[in-house]
């Protein structure tokens, strides 16, 4: 939907849900193709996607100014507006959300137990840097105010095209408009590749149909076309906004509840390996700022807490029917 929207920027004369759908699609038949494919593809992108992110810093750092900013938020109060910044941080939350990918792949590594864990940290610090520059060249160069200003005299929504037509012209902010598109489709493709290993271990342990866990060091192709039908329908059923603030939230609950795990694991009698203290620090510090964002999210956007809710539902029917009719799901 993202993509979509920077095409649009590009003044492409098409609906932007029917390219979404498009872009979901195309990806879902890549990634369900093969393993080689698969991974091909993604490693590709990856690796424009890095370049890309790092030509936008670089443009923003040299041509941009990078003294503090002295403009204050419309509608400015005397307090902090904490709901406000809580809510926000749901969108935070979807964007470091891949950090934690590599465990879902753990199974075609080399060496799992060495490469994941430096995976994951490597690949949360790097997002950490990037976020803070990429979010520095947005605050130091756009003021609201300049903001509404352009996007009134070109017609164009993204911060991304507002920056680059105030620091390199209409045609640069073309450019990089054309370049983020691509940089969204890399982040489709990690997520169309990392999800579905998900539906493929839980269907391995018995939590879904064996259909999708896939054969011995093939692609879960059933998974792939899952994931894709689903995520069509949130294209069709909400609006961006919707989706990140939405989709947000279920990250940071289930997030939390799986940290909340490392506590059942430390006083488990049958556990061969139990977390450290600091890890159950780290865990439980965690686990509250979780529920403090949960606690303003619900408060401030009932239709938010519905959704949740009615996700948990289906959640827990599903696995209440699976340890019906499965004698080995415990």
């Amino acid at each position: 939907m993202a993509a979509a929207a920077f095409a649009g920027a590009l003044g492409l004369k098409i609906n932007q849900t029917l390219l979404a759908a498009l872009l979901v699609a195309t990806l879902t038949t890549v990634h369900a193709w093969g393993w080689r494919s698969s991974v091909g593809s993604q490693n590709a992108l990856v690796l424009l996607k890095s370049a890309l992110v790092l030509a936008f810093v670089v443009i923003g750092l040299s041509l941009g100014t990078n003294r503090w900013p002295t403009w204050q938020p419309p509608h400015a109060s005397a307090s902090f507006p904490l709901s406000p910044f809580v809510g926000s941080l749901f969108y935070v939350a979807f964007a470091f959300s891949g950090w934690n990918a590599a465990a879902y792949a753990a199974s075609e590594f080399r060496d799992p137990r060495r490469d994941v864990p430096r995976a994951m940290l490597v690949g949360c610090c790097l997002v950490g840097v990037v976020y803070l520059v990429v979010n520095w060249v947005f605050v130091a160069n756009l003021t609201p105010e300049r903001a509404i200003a352009i996007a009134q005299e070109s017609g164009r929504l993204t911060l991304g095209h507002l920056i680059m037509t105030q620091l390199v012209g209409v045609t640069g902010a073309k450019i990089m408009s054309a370049f983020m598109v691509v940089t969204f489709l890399s982040t489709m493709s990690a997520y169309t590749y990392a999800g579905p290993r998900v539906c493929s271990a839980m269907a391995k342990d018995g939590f879904l149909p064996l259909a999708l866990a896939g054969g011995q060091d093939q692609v879960p192709r059933w998974s792939v076309v899952l994931q894709g039908g689903l995520a069509t329908a949130l294209v069709f059923a909400y609006q961006v906004q919707e989706v990140l603030q939405n989709i947000g939230a279920i990250l940071t609950l289930f997030s939390a509840l799986t940290v909340l795990a490392l506590f059942k694991v430390r006083f488990q009698k049958t556990a061969q390996a139990r977390p450290s203290t600091a890890s159950l620090i780290a865990a439980a510090v965690f686990v509250v700022l979780s529920a403090w964002m949960l606690y303003y999210g619900f408060k401030d956007s009932p239709s938010l807490a519905g959704w949740v809710v009615a996700i948990c539902a289906a959640a827990l029917l599903a696995y209440t029917l699976t340890r019906t009719f499965s004698r080995d799901v415990v």
